[in-house]
This record gives structure tokens, sequence and C-alpha cells, in this order.
């Protein structure tokens, strides 16, 4: 399916974004993670065939052509603000009713912005298990996962920016390997992935995000606070979800059900020998479960 390249501005940011299919059918919006673009949704896209869909993937705050408007201004990486970047961009848009996909940190955003725009989003595939509140999940974490969480401490150390800026595409690229152990994807489609990766808000954005999730960084911006506070207690997903994640994921095993933060309509879907990267490793089952969500609408 041919793809463009396009831009739309909101109040902080100027929003590089790639848009397929139909301009107009039902917008289906793919929110990407870390570390990961746009490219990643091809796959999906392309299963998706010749149905009435306007697919939407925006680069995130520090990603591809994505820029701040006011240079001065902080490189925020936390969910909330991720959340307010995504719904100010599907405002700047002029969505109306949506469906949002999303994976990783991505699938955070996408779960957030749902509870916060109650009525537009129709539907959410998210492509990790709920996380809206840090605090919600932080207790269920094993001697395993803190293990696999290692990127996280790496990136609350004083030093951190100056290593990571250093080597960031090669930490990025050890991280795909770690996340998906059975994937043995081509050096291509990572390098296509890393382009992403040069925007000089990379480094600062990314470690920002996770500094913010040990609450290490000062955050005083009024309305991102007040959005902020809106997700702190752990709300429930208010539509129809369906949540994908794989069996040989390195950094989260699935945990058991979690039916009661998606009252409206909840399914999981466990895909053997998949990894991190279920949008990338199993583009057919994501888009299968996209096209449920579509066909009530």
């Amino acid at each position: 399916m041919e793809s463009a390249l396009l831009k739309a501005k909101t109040s902080r940011l100027e929003i590089a974004y790639v848009s397929w299919g139909d301009r107009n059918g039902l917008p289906v919006v793919f929110v990407h993670g870390f570390p990961d673009s746009p490219v990643g949704w091809e796959a999906v896209v392309d299963c998706l065939g010749e149905r009435d869909v306007n697919a939407i993937a925006p680069f995130g705050c520090g990603f591809g052509s994505t820029r701040r408007l006011d240079e001065q201004s902080p490189k925020y990486g936390r969910i909330a603000v991720r959340a307010y970047d995504l719904i100010e961009f599907v405002d700047a848009l002029g969505l109306d009713k949506f469906i949002l996909v999303g994976h990783d940190i991505g699938a955070l955003a996408a779960q957030s912005a749902t509870i916060l725009l109650r009525g537009r989003v129709v539907g959410l595939v998210s492509l990790f298990e709920y996380g809206v509140s840090f605090q919600a999940v932080v207790g269920k974490l094993t001697p395993e996962n803190l293990h696999a969480l290692w990127y996280q401490w790496f990136f609350n150390l004083p030093w951190s920016n100056y290593a990571f800026k250093s080597d960031y595409k090669n930490i990025c690229e050890y991280l795909w390997r770690q996340w998906s152990p059975q994937w043995r994807f081509q050096s291509g489609e990572f390098e296509s992935t890393a382009t992403a990766f040069k925007n000089s808000d990379f480094v600062d954005t990314v470690i920002n995000g996770y500094r913010s999730d040990a609450s290490l960084v000062k955050f005083d911006v009024k309305q991102f606070i007040e959005f902020e506070k809106q997700l702190t207690s752990g709300p429930v997903v208010p539509v129809p979800t369906t949540v994908i994640v794989g069996d040989a994921d390195g950094l989260a095993s699935p945990r058991p059900p979690e039916e009661e933060f998606f009252p409206n309509g909840y399914k999981r879907l466990i895909l053997k020998g998949v990894g991190h990267f279920a949008h990338r490793e199993s583009p057919s089952q994501v888009a299968d479960a996209i096209l449920e969500h579509i066909k009530n609408f």
C-alpha cells in the first residue's frame, strides 16, 4: 500500500506522520514504541488489504522529523505527555471516531488517550498489557522482570545521557535482540527504523521518559500535571480492547488476564514463539485483531 509523509501542528509540536490507504476510510491511528518508528507498522497495514481504512502513524516527539515548535521547551518523554501529544495530533487532523493501535510505550500512550478521549476512540488494539499507571503494575514485578528492565536503571544513571548518545544505535539494536530472542530480523529492517533515531531530541526525550517513571525529573507544566492526575489512580480503559502479547517476550512475560482494567470488552491473544515486536513478527495476527474492531463500524 502506498504511503505519504505528512505533517501536522499541535500546540507544542510539528508532528511528522505516515499516511496509507483511503483518506475517507475509518481512521486507524498507529502509535509506535521505543525503540521503533512508524516503519514498524507497514507490514500490518499491508495485511489490512483493500479495506476502507485511513491508516495513520505519527512519529513521536524525539523521533523522525517531528520537532518541538519552541526549542527552549522541555524534552518530555513521560506517558502523560505522549498521550497529550497524541490527543492534540488527532485533534489537529480533525478525527472524530477512530481506532487506536499501540505498541510498547506507544500502547501505554494509546491506553491513556483512550481513557481521556471517552466516546471518540471506538476500539483499541494494545501490543502491551495494562500500564496506564506505573503504580498499578510496579507491585507485580518479579526478579526476572527487574533484570529485563536493566535499560531503565541505566537511563536513570547520571552519566547515561553521554553513554546512550555515544552508542544509541547499538544499544537499541541490542534491545531488539533481547526483547525478541527468537526473531531473526534482517539488518535492513533495523536500519530503516534507526533513521528515526537521528532526531536531535531523541536521546534526551527517551531518557526523560524513563527518569520520569522513577520520579527523578521535575514536572512543572500545569496542563500536563492535571493530565497526569487523571491517570495515576489506574483508571479503566472504556472501550472494547484486544491485548496482544508474545509468549517469548524478553522484556515482559504475559501476566494473568486483566479484565478488571477493560470492563467494556477484553480479548487477549498470546502469540506462541513471538517476542516483544508482535506487529513485526506476526503482522497478520495484529491486522486480524484490527479488522475485528473495524467490522463493527
